[in-house]
């Protein structure tokens, strides 16, 4: 094989921590962020501000830090955008959800049932199914 060929590198390939220390840092802080969140949850209340900015900086950090990385494949593309679009779930996650969203999201189911005819019905089953979708979330709080 030519050296050329040897030294370019291949996306798809195993990831080497030593060529790319911004994504070995992003991926270690996404694989601990388990253990610090376990912890924090044992440390303070289940439902404290402190364990949720720990996941939530934990989750955003990796996400900035693995955005600066180049060179990704397309299926870390899609786990990427994966985890980016899971960020989302922090919306309903206590304590997020009592202070913040849940009267927001309230607000605007209301203003579509209002103003969307037809949906009543859908809207109804939503406005019933949220606090049961969140407490199983809350639960289960990893994706």
């Amino acid at each position: 094989m030519d050296n050329s060929m040897a030294k370019t590198e291949n996306p798809n390939t195993h990831f080497d921590p030593s060529s790319d220390k911004m994504r070995f840092l992003a991926e270690l802080i996404y694989i601990l962020r388990p253990i610090c969140h376990i912890t924090s949850m044992l440390i303070f209340k289940p439902k404290s501000w402190i364990q949720y900015a720990v996941a939530f900086s934990m989750d955003s950090t990796s996400l900035f830090l693995m955005n600066g990385t180049n060179k990704l494949s397309k299926e870390q593309k899609e786990e990427l955008r994966r985890r980016t679009i899971a960020l989302l779930y922090y919306l309903i996650r206590s304590p997020f959800y009592e202070f913040y969203s849940s009267s927001l999201i309230k607000l605007i189911l209301a203003l579509i049932e209002q103003n969307i005819i037809g949906t009543k019905f859908l809207i109804k089953y939503i406005k019933e199914y949220i606090p049961y979708w969140q407490s199983i979330y809350n639960y289960c709080w990893t994706a």
